[in-house]
């Protein structure tokens, strides 16, 4: 009986049931071409290309990664050098920087490049240096919260001179304007501030804006829109300061007609 009642209201749910099962393959087959088509990198954050010689300090270390191989192959330990001059890591890395174990830490390669370069060697004492050195690095990315910004814009280059520490704003700022991140770049910010200004329905604004983000190829957050055209994002770049006086006349023209929005506190 008891097998009787669940067949039939599985029967009588059937299309539910489909439906459902659907969508779950539909969500794996997603994740596995994600591992596909990532396959590489994420081999590389578990893979070394040549094991490392124990008890190096953190300057040998850096020496020893740029360093000949030693089967003959006249291919560096852990790095490859192109015609850019960049330093490029072979070895394991995350989100597609080079990681480093030292000193108990895991460090990212090209900044702790670029705090090695900038640190003064203690030469008594190794041990004092690396402290040192762990020191400055983690007064630079906790303390002053900055990162290592690459001049070439290529996340596998470790080479000091390609590295400038920078704030997280700046450097977005950057990857802005040399158009390698995601989200947007200057074309499409032109778009939605001419999208904006050109609304005349003044209700949902943020639902407009998101929608409007979509069709110029933007995947972003639903306040993502409604957050640049109120100087939240890249008001401080040459197109937000050209368009600021313009926004400011728009959403004054907005809080006049719709009392439920506020003026953006960065426009004013």
């Amino acid at each position: 009986m008891n097998i009787r009642f669940v067949y039939n209201y599985d029967m009588e749910n059937k299309d539910k049931i489909i439906a459902e099962m659907q969508l779950e393959l539909n969500r794996m087959q997603s994740i596995i071409s994600h591992y596909e088509e990532n396959a590489e990198q994420y081999v590389n954050d578990y893979q070394d290309t040549v094991p490392m010689p124990r008890d190096l300090s953190i300057r040998e270390k850096l020496k020893w990664i740029q360093a000949e191989r030693n089967d003959g192959s006249k291919k560096l330990n852990r790095a490859s050098i192109d015609e850019n001059g960049c330093i490029n890591w072979t070895g394991r890395s995350r989100n597609g920087y080079g990681i480093l174990d030292a000193v108990g830490v895991k460090y990212r390669v090209h900044s702790l490049a670029k705090v090695v370069q900038e640190t003064p060697e203690i030469t008594e004492s190794k041990w004092q240096d690396d402290l040192n050195i762990s020191k400055e690095y983690k007064n630079r990315t906790q303390g002053e919260k900055l990162v290592g910004a690459h001049s070439c814009h290529n996340k596998k280059c470790i080479n000091p001179n390609h590295i400038t520490f920078k704030t997280n704003a700046e450097n977005r700022m950057d990857s802005f304007y040399s158009a390698t991140q995601t989200k947007c770049n200057e074309p499409q910010q032109k778009l939605v501030y001419d999208f904006f200004l050109n609304l005349t329905d003044y209700f949902k604004i943020k639902e407009q804006l998101h929608e409007y983000t979509k069709t110029i190829g933007l995947s972003v957050a639903l306040s993502w829109g409604v957050n640049l055209v109120r100087g939240e994002k890249y008001i401080t770049t040459p197109l937000g300061i050209e368009y600021k006086e313009k926004l400011a006349e728009k959403w004054l023209d907005i809080n006049a007609k719709n009392p439920r929005t506020k003026f953006p506190n960065c426009l004013k």
